[in-house]
């Protein structure tokens, strides 16, 4: 239900995500897309998994960057 929904979203700690949850918030924005417009109404913690989106995509950049730094550097 949206309100289960809301309550797993809502306990997202962004600061705690690693690259190895993903595929978890993917799976999030997944179901919150599988939502009717009346249930996306009801998700009131949405904040928060365009939050942990943004996370996982500064992690994701991170990474890359990281990546062509060590190959330069080998």
């Amino acid at each position: 239900t949206a309100e289960k929904f809301n309550d797993t979203i809502g306990a997202i700690v962004i600061e705690d995500l690693k690259l190895a949850n993903k595929p978890t918030i993917e799976g999030y924005r997944a179901q919150y897309e599988a939502f009717t417009d009346d249930q996306k109404a009801l998700v009131t913690n949405y904040d928060n998994l365009l939050a942990a989106e943004a996370e996982i995509l500064r992690l994701v950049i991170l990474k890359a960057d990281t990546d062509s730094i060590l190959y330069f550097i080998r």
